[in-house]
């Protein structure tokens, strides 16, 4: 059965979002094994590092990106934007 407001929807997607989580920050670090240097895959891992609350883990992964690619400006923008934000 499908919540027929939207407010009973975002609440639903929340709520999976935050059961799936665990098991997609365990898919993510599962491919960087097999690609290492896929600077996106750590984007995308340390995003979720911020949905779980694990800062520290998600900066980590951000630094990851710029030493993989020190010439990307979208590299040190989402570092540089993440550390703005959260006072790093």
């Amino acid at each position: 059965m499908v919540p027929r407001r939207a407010a009973d929807r975002a609440t639903l997607e929340s709520s999976l979002r935050a059961k799936l989580l665990p098991q997609n920050i365990i898919g993510y670090q599962m491919m960087l094994r097999t690609d290492p240097n896929n600077v996106g895959l750590h984007d995308d891992l340390a995003m979720l590092h911020v949905e779980a609350g694990d800062l520290d883990r998600a900066i980590a992964e951000l630094q990851q990106s710029v030493r993989l690619r020190p010439a990307s400006p979208a590299a040190h923008y989402n570092l540089v934007r993440f550390q703005a934000k959260f006072n790093f």
